[in-house]
């Protein structure tokens, strides 16, 4: 247990006593404090009873139990109006020390000589994930880059491990390389009720189950204006999310897994909401002869793969599956849009709009006010037509007003831009620089 006064922004006296002593008396410890830009260091007299570690200290008794105290080492107030400044790798760090302030990062930072992790993780995991944050992390547009998380048979795998329902993420850039099992994400890898946007990753994110490029799983809350054109991996996958509320989002990192599991990959959504989002990253699932997982459907979609709604989105990617030459009991539904029970809302595709539409091969059941560009069929496993879903040969302007009313969202131009001589492009959707 540790006791402060504080003189300022900084320690000016440390108090400390044994996790198991009884005795309501502390123990005085005395110190000195030296910063400077690159380098943070703290000696404590005894140094027989405690430990330096940048940026914080540490002291372990006989339990083993470890308790930390946080350096002041930020300018600001850790207030929404006087945020933590972050120019360091070490003050990067020091974020998990302090889960509900308010930072802003105020340069670029690489970590890949400076990988930061708690004192008790001396393995080569790189990146001790971040959790469970409640405060605002503002990015500022600024790249937090060669990041490294390895950790493959782990759950909770990203820069932040989870967050709470009050957090705010926004306008943070990431690169490098995150390795998990489940709940993987590049940004959040789950996240509950918060808003993150305006983000970017750029990291490769590789997992098996709930991994997306911005946020593994999302349970509540808003991802908002966020793009992703790192590869990701995984037999449960979206190229923003796994699951959750997407709006304005795109992702152009390419998805692709190899083994037996069930696929269910979307190139903005698992399942869940995607609203005013595009996709054009290629997605392609393996599905091997391994025991196990051998009877059932595979469902993989541009936009969502199950269960989803999706409205004013559009793809470039048809998906592809291929199967083990004797596996005959197992089958794929995709599509560029929707891959099984998505219900599509003024959406367009090149080549198919869903998969299987609500359980049956009728698209109509499935698409409202969408249309298919002459390459394709409306429906990738149904040949019929559909009232609802049109065919035009370019979508350029003149087209779309021919064929949509004026109340209707393609002629929103908040939502869409109609082009001349080419399919509408989404008005604002993806990750702006601030």
């Amino acid at each position: 247990t540790f006791a402060s006064s504080v003189d300022s922004d900084y320690y000016e006296s440390i108090f400390y006593k044994l996790f198991n002593d009884t005795n309501n008396s502390m123990n005085a410890a005395t110190f000195t404090y030296v910063w400077s830009e690159n380098n943070t260091k703290l000696e404590v007299t005894p140094k027989s009873s405690l430990t330096i570690e940048k940026p914080y200290f540490y002291y372990n008794n006989s339990a083993e139990k470890t308790y930390y105290v946080p350096l002041n080492i930020f300018n600001g107030e850790g207030t929404e109006g006087n945020p933590y400044k972050i120019y360091t790798a070490a003050q990067l760090d020091a974020v998990r020390l302090g889960l509900d302030k308010c930072y802003d990062l105020m340069n670029d930072i690489d970590i890949s000589t400076n990988v930061y992790q708690s004192p008790t993780n001396t393995t080569t995991a790189g990146w001790t994930p971040i959790g469970v944050f409640d405060g605002i992390f503002n990015g500022n547009g600024y790249i937090i880059k060669n990041l490294k998380i390895n950790l493959p048979e782990a759950s909770g795998v990203g820069f932040f491990s989870s967050t709470s329902d009050n957090s705010v993420i926004k306008n943070m850039v990431l690169g490098g390389q995150v390795i998990g099992q489940s709940n993987v994400g590049g940004i959040v890898a789950y996240s509950r009720s918060a808003l993150i946007y305006n983000c970017y990753n750029k990291c490769s994110v590789r997992g098996i189950s709930n991994v997306g490029g911005i946020v593994g799983q999302s349970t509540a809350g808003e991802i908002k204006n966020c793009t992703n054109s790192g590869s990701l991996y995984g037999s449960t996958v979206g190229g923003i999310s796994s699951s959750g509320t997407v709006k304005n989002c795109k992702n152009t990192g390419n998805i692709s897994f190899r083994g037996y599991q069930f696929a269910r990959v979307g190139g903005i959504i698992a399942s869940g909401n995607a609203e005013e989002c595009y996709n054009s990253g290629s997605i392609s699932y393996e599905v091997t002869h391994e025991i196990g997982f051998t009877n059932g459907e595979d469902h993989l979609g541009g936009i969502a793969a199950s269960g989803s709604t999706v409205k004013n989105c559009y793809s470039n990617s048809l998906p592809s599956i291929s199967y083990y030459q004797y596996l005959s009991t197992r089958w794929g539904r995709k599509a560029q849009i929707g891959g099984t029970g998505v219900l599509c809302i003024n959406c367009y595709a090149r080549n198919s709009i869903l998969g299987v539409a609500g359980g049956t091969y009728d698209p109509a059941k499935g698409s409202v006010d969408c249309f298919i560009l002459s390459e394709g069929p409306c429906c990738y496993y149904y040949s019929g037509t559909c009232s609802r879903c049109r065919k035009l040969s370019t979508g350029n302007k003149a087209e779309i007003e021919n064929s949509f009313s004026e109340d209707t969202d393609w002629r929103n131009p908040s939502i869409w831009t109609l082009n001349e001589n080419a399919a509408p492009t989404l008005t604002n959707c993806g990750y702006h620089a601030p």
